[in-house]
């Protein structure tokens, strides 16, 4: 029961996420879920790789926008583009490779496959709500959820394995380690409104006659 009392609602997002796509892929089979879990790993990773360098682009070179608005759009339109091209490159492997496994192979490795590809897509979910400049977010799934902090380390956990087949970023630029990504997307995110405002119950200074 204590258990069931701290669940809140990342932890029910995160179930209905995996549940629906372990239960796709189970329908579907093995054949049918290997191109869209390499493309799941390709969203991860180059989202993660590029967000960052494209985000402080923006910001200090095209529009005087706050980095984590920037950051969000930059990680939130890469998923959006890559998740397209994989989708739309994954159709001819399919076409052309047709294979079919023992029906066994096909429902559970199918079932297994898409747990991993529910595992890093639901990650990558998260980390999209951890991009967002509301704290509330950030604290929803950092010090609420049961699960979120562990599913949101899909994306950092796949990168630090895989980074090295990415293009090497340029000297004098930080490295990105799966802490140091962990941390950026945990870190609370909010905008501070610019106070244009004077202070109120000051008593403006009166001319000193002489």
């Amino acid at each position: 029961m204590e258990i069931i009392s701290k669940i809140n609602w990342v932890d029910v997002l995160v179930a209905i996420i995996m549940i629906r796509m372990s239960y796709v892929a189970f329908r579907e089979g093995l054949s049918h879920e290997i191109f869209p879990f390499i493309g799941s790993v390709v969203i991860a990773m180059v989202s993660l790789h590029y967000y960052m360098r494209i985000g402080s682009f923006i910001s200090q070179n095209v529009a005087s926008i706050p980095a984590e608005i920037s950051n969000f759009f930059s990680f939130l339109v890469l998923v959006v583009v890559v998740g397209l091209a994989v989708k739309l490159l994954g159709k001819l492997p399919e076409k052309i490779l047709k294979v079919e496994w023992h029906p066994i192979i096909e429902k559970f490795g199918g079932l297994v496959v898409g747990m991993m590809r529910a595992y890093i897509i639901t990650g990558v979910v998260l980390m999209i709500l951890a991009l967002m400049p509301l704290s509330y977010l950030q604290w929803s799934i950092r010090d609420k959820s049961l699960t979120g902090k562990y599913v949101l380390m899909a994306g950092p956990e796949i990168y630090s394995r895989l980074s090295r087949f990415l293009p090497t970023i340029k000297a004098g630029e930080p490295a990105l380690t799966k802490d140091t990504i962990a941390k950026n997307l945990m870190s609370d995110k909010s905008i501070s409104p610019k106070s244009n405002k004077k202070e109120k119950n000051v008593p403006a200074d009166k001319p000193s006659h002489i």
